[in-house]
């Protein structure tokens, strides 16, 4: 039972820590500057001044699409990587494969 408690009570605090920036960066878009910076955890009502700043200020236009080409890039790499990493794992029979599949999947 307590094995149990001691899993969940990790799992919880690294699902927090995982899920803590995405909540900091929401509520800090609704705050102004100086209430970020005081550490302010509660929703503010300037969301739409920020981002009418921001779309004023930055050519954010050019910045999203420079991200979608790196995303997407990146993803077909990878995806032509590890298929062409499984298929080798699949078609290469030796005593060894089966520590070598599992040194790469639990890393």
């Amino acid at each position: 039972m307590f094995k149990r408690f001691f899993v969940y009570l990790f799992l919880s605090v690294a699902a927090f820590v995982s899920i803590f920036p995405f909540l900091w960066m929401i509520v800090s878009m609704t705050n102004r500057s100086v209430d970020v910076t005081r550490g302010r955890l509660l929703p503010g009502s300037y969301m739409w001044e920020n981002i009418t700043t921001l779309f004023t200020t930055v050519d954010i236009v050019p910045a999203l699409i420079n991200s979608f080409i790196v995303s997407i890039s990146t993803t077909i790499l990878a995806l032509l990587i590890a298929s062409l990493a499984g298929y080798g794992f699949e078609i290469y029979r030796s005593s060894v494969r089966m520590q070598f599949l599992i040194f790469f999947c639990c890393r």
